[in-house]
């Protein structure tokens, strides 16, 4: 992880997906050595922050949740409103502010535009310091990576270009499949052609360098045309290529350590030799939508009583999977009675282990309707093992955004359910991917 000195303050930076992210937790430091996040917290509580936030999710991620970060946006206007990263995070589906655990605790990152922003309201001259040393590292990176280039040329290293072409011929020998190198059409030529054994024909295009959309779907069209799959294996995939398309496999290849893999985004990383081998056989194949396989994964958590102060324990349903690996965030209205934490069958599951030897530390009180002075309403809810004080939907929530950043968990168990009980687990998402399930089927 490399790191910059500004005005006497150490700041960290990383990559994310081919993008700088810096170090918001070291920026804060220049204001409070001790206590950077309630910095981090205070901007982000600001009604100029969290437009700002919002229009660059809203410019750069398609899967940003709009309609929360406007409803944040009001709330920020108002006295006593509170907004965390943690929160901004995983209530929106933010990728421009990220959490990473390392050595000394919780770090947060923000991608550059977001963090020389927070520098701004921090100090305007330590932005401007700040952005004059990211400039003069990343000039550096350049001629380093020139010079790197360089004596690799020198060295005449086979191009990741020519290893990926060589994977593949060898990929299609061993599953009994004509492979020709350089393959030329009327007015094309393929990286890699090759003849299925059902007679599909095959064009693998290999790209190094960069290719605009518009390009490529031009060259696609013309494989299309003479009845050939056109097979796209980009370094760096097309700028405006946000979501995956059934006329366009396009899948992104990285090195890592003499190993190619190639990238289902982030659903899963397969060898290049196993891809070729699953994609000829149809093992990898386009889907509309995300189904969930019906597995269940409990994970208990810390509650401690806000009356009587009697350590308990409570617990939230974890991510979702689909068949190919999707994780797919789960999370239910507050106080109300229909959730599925509270179906009799989960319950059920969850006091067997907790009577069982494994799980017989856990604490865990009647799960039954209390009523709320908050909401002047009884709902289902977690409590007190000793006082029976209804630990509300609020605090609940709080406490497992909390454990989702590893804070208060304490076991987690997983199970499969019958589809029969909740709707949720026959669930389709209108998610167009290409899908590789392995063992599983395919997403319906």
């Amino acid at each position: 992880m490399a790191k910059i000195i500004v005005k006497d303050t150490e700041i960290a930076f990383c990559k994310k997906e081919q993008e700088d992210y810096i170090s918001l937790t070291d920026i804060a430091k220049f204001r409070d050595m001790q206590n950077p996040l309630p910095v981090i917290n205070s901007w982000l509580q600001t009604y100029n922050a969290v437009e700002y936030l919002g229009l660059w999710e809203k410019l750069s991620n398609t899967n940003f949740n709009h309609y929360i970060s406007e409803g944040f946006k009001i709330e920020s206007t108002k006295l006593f409103f509170e907004l965390s990263p943690q929160k901004w995070i995983c209530e929106t589906n933010a990728i421009g502010i990220m959490m990473k655990t390392e050595r000394y605790g919780d770090v947060v990152y923000a991608h550059s535009d977001i963090a020389f922003k927070f520098a701004a309201w921090i100090s305007v001259e330590f932005e401007l310091y700040l952005v004059a040393e990211f400039k003069r590292l990343k000039t550096e990176e350049h001629k380093s990576f020139g010079r790197s280039a360089s004596k690799r040329a020198e060295k005449k290293d086979i191009s990741l270009h020519d290893q990926v072409k060589k994977q593949i011929l060898l990929a299609c020998k061993m599953l009994g499949v004509q492979a020709q190198n350089e393959y030329r059409g009327t007015d094309w030529r393929a990286d890699v052609f090759a003849l299925g054994s059902n007679g599909t024909k095959y064009a693998f295009e290999v790209q190094t360098s960069q290719q605009s959309l518009n390009r490529t779907l031009e060259r696609q069209a013309k494989y299309q045309r003479d009845g050939i799959v056109g097979c796209w294996l980009f370094e760096k995939e097309p700028s405006r290529m946000n979501v995956e398309r059934e006329d366009l496999p396009l899948f992104k290849i990285k090195e890592v350590d003499g190993q190619i893999y190639v990238s289902l985004k982030e659903r899963k990383e397969l060898p290049l030799d196993v891809f070729v081998n699953d994609y000829l056989q149809d093992k990898i194949q386009f889907r509309p939508t995300l189904s969930i396989l019906p597995k269940v994964d409990i994970v208990f958590m810390e509650m401690d009583c806000w009356k009587c102060g009697t350590k308990n324990h409570i617990y939230y349903i974890g991510d979702f999977v689909s068949p190919c690996n999707t994780k797919i965030h789960h999370q239910e209205a507050m106080w109300n009675s229909d959730k599925l934490v509270f179906r009799p069958e989960i319950i059920r599951k969850v006091r067997e282990y907790a009577s069982s030897e494994k799980g017989n530390t856990l604490n865990i009180g009647q799960i039954k309707e209390r009523y709320s002075k908050t909401t002047e309403h009884s709902y289902m809810s977690f409590g007190c093992s000793k006082c029976d004080s209804i630990f509300g939907d609020w605090f609940v929530h709080e406490a497992t955004i909390e454990a989702w950043y590893g804070g208060g968990v304490v076991d987690r168990i997983s199970f499969d359910v019958s589809r029969d009980v909740d709707p949720k687990f026959d669930l389709r998402l209108n998610v167009p991917h290409w899908c590789h399930p392995g063992e599983h089927e395919f997403c319906k």
